[in-house]
């Protein structure tokens, strides 16, 4: 099912005198308008650089858990909008899907939705984001959870179980599937610039196994796809 050329985003690019969303971006915005709902799960892969470029903290992200995904925001539609709640290490966002699949740093992306059992969930869970966003919150940078902070999959953890819903449990970093398999010398050079302990627990994207994605409370709306490529939804959750 390839989405027409011609959308929304770009009328109102025309509109302002903005060149045309590229054609992938135009892609995603048109299938995202006609299939994502309030409190979709959005796992992403994307690229983040710390100690000067000199280690990807999202691809170290999947090494830690046998995951392709680095990253997990959640949907909500208001006024008309397709708009995306998450957190980086700038704060808490609301931003419109469009932008945030045109961001260059990401390469895959997955959807998952709440079962129809429990999708009653998702206003209360979408509320928490929300106010964490209006509160401008601070991104964890500790990865810790008895703070007042969160990094990405802490936020859509704590949003849906303010809401009544675990989805997952957290896993001590040193017993995350990868953790032996990172090169002990970039283990050792993120723990010692970050009061982050291997002992501690944390809430991770995931996995088939462990994390947010093996969440049964969770079923497929869109197979793990190449951002640059078209969008092809699961026809097992439409």
């Amino acid at each position: 099912m390839a989405p027409p050329d011609w959308s929304a985003l770009d009328r109102w690019n025309a509109l302002v005198g903005l060149p045309s969303a590229p054609d992938h971006v135009t892609a995603w915005q048109r299938w995202g308008e006609a299939h994502l709902d309030d409190g979709d799960l959005l796992f992403v892969r994307g690229e983040n650089r710390i100690f000067l470029g000199l280690v990807d903290f999202s691809k170290l992200t999947c090494d830690l858990t046998d995951s392709p995904f680095s990253h997990v925001a959640l949907v909500s539609r208001e006024d008309d909008q397709l708009l995306v709640y998450d957190i980086v290490a700038e704060g808490p966002r609301r931003i419109p899907f469009a932008e945030f699949v045109a961001d260059r740093r990401l390469s895959l992306l997955a959807v998952k939705r709440l079962r129809p059992e429990h999708r009653h969930h998702a206003p209360r869970a979408i509320a928490f984001c929300r106010q964490a966003w209006q509160q401008q919150t601070p991104f964890d940078e500790d990865f810790r959870l008895d703070n007042d902070r969160w990094y990405c999959s802490e936020l859509i953890e704590s949003a849906y179980r303010h809401a009544g819903l675990p989805l997952s449990e957290p896993v001590p970093i040193q017993q995350l599937p990868g953790y032996r398999r990172v090169p002990p010398a970039v283990r050792q050079l993120v723990l010692s610039t970050k009061p982050i302990q291997p002992t501690e627990a944390v809430f991770i994207p995931g996995n088939d196994t462990l994390g947010i994605w093996s969440s049964p409370s969770l079923q497929p709306l869109l197979d793990p796809t190449n951002i640059a490529d078209s969008p092809r939804p699961n026809s097992s959750a439409m």
